[in-house]
């Protein structure tokens, strides 16, 4: 199987397991709370955090170039 396809199925999974996650914190019953499953939900966020922030950033750099080279 390609890496791109590899990737995908991992996002898919780490993306279900944060929903697991997310509902479990909304339980009334503390019990119920998994540490691990916020632990990935906090990681998958940092990583989609900074994946956007980077391309939001090589973005304002394309911008700039081009207002530059006018």
């Amino acid at each position: 199987m390609p890496q791109d396809e590899l990737d995908l199925l991992d996002r898919e999974e780490r993306i279900f397991k944060c929903f697991q996650a997310a509902i479990s914190l909304l339980s009334p019953n503390e019990e119920a709370h998994d540490p691990d499953g916020v632990r990935e939900l906090l990681d998958f966020l940092v990583e989609e955090y900074q994946a956007a922030r980077e391309a939001l950033m090589d973005r304002v750099r394309e911008l700039r170039r081009g207002c530059t080279a006018v």
